[in-house]
């Protein structure tokens, strides 16, 4: 995993962008020949104003993890159909009301901790239901148990599919921030720079192009996970 890294927190890069974007834009006419140009500095305040705009980190996390609980809710709720139908399986065989047809147990435990073999296996389930019917009504199943793991395994594909958007989604979010936060900070230090050489002889303004960045550091992972 590639590591993002600057040596200035991103607040601290946002607020030094937007201060040197001012200053620059009060020295325009003088910083032009070295392309500082209002066009340049238009695209600087776009950038500014994207990242603001961007959901935090935190707020992502926290965004992620209710499309998680919401999958996951769902995904229990299958895995308890599941079981409601191994017990009806097993007594029906018991009572001798099922012959030559046997729950899937080993699929059934391989499938427990992933959503996506869950998803694979479950229409197996229901078609065991519909299929032995007959037989496990005596054991209790009726057609809206039926009914009901259909709707689950749709609310479930729908749930997993909803995670996988988003996890995407803030990937692609996460890297856009990245690049426009280097960009913002190669921005400033190259205002600061051209900045410095056309005031270097005028120490009142050649002080304002200047930048701390000893103040932390930004490292964040380039894909985020939980």
């Amino acid at each position: 995993m590639t590591n993002f890294s600057l040596p200035a927190t991103l607040d601290r890069i946002l607020e030094e962008a937007r201060l040197k974007t001012a200053i620059a834009l009060e020295h325009l006419k003088a910083l032009n020949s070295f392309g500082i140009t209002q066009e340049w500095l238009d695209r600087m305040e776009v950038d500014i104003n994207t990242v603001m705009e961007i959901p935090t980190f935190d707020l992502q996390k926290t965004e992620l993890k209710q499309f998680t609980a919401a999958k996951d809710a769902k995904l229990n709720e299958c895995k308890e159909w599941g079981k409601q139908l191994k017990l009806r399986m097993t007594l029906a065989v018991a009572d001798k009301k099922l012959k030559g047809v046997e729950f899937p147990n080993k699929t059934w435990n391989d499938c427990q901790q992933s959503e996506s073999k869950l998803i694979v296996f479950f229409p197996t389930l229901i078609e065991l239901a519909k299929v032995n019917a007959k037989a496990l009504e005596a054991i209790g199943q009726t057609q809206e148990y039926i009914y009901q793991g259909e709707q689950l395994l749709k609310d479930l594909i729908i749930a997993n599919q909803a995670q996988e958007e988003y996890n995407i989604k803030r990937k692609g979010i996460t890297i856009d921030r990245q690049e426009i936060y280097r960009r913002l900070y190669d921005n400033v230090n190259r205002i600061n720079r051209v900045g410095q050489m056309v005031f270097s002889d005028n120490e009142v303004i050649k002080v304002l192009f200047s930048s701390s960045w000893n103040q932390g550091t930004t490292e964040t992972p380039a894909q985020p996970s939980l």
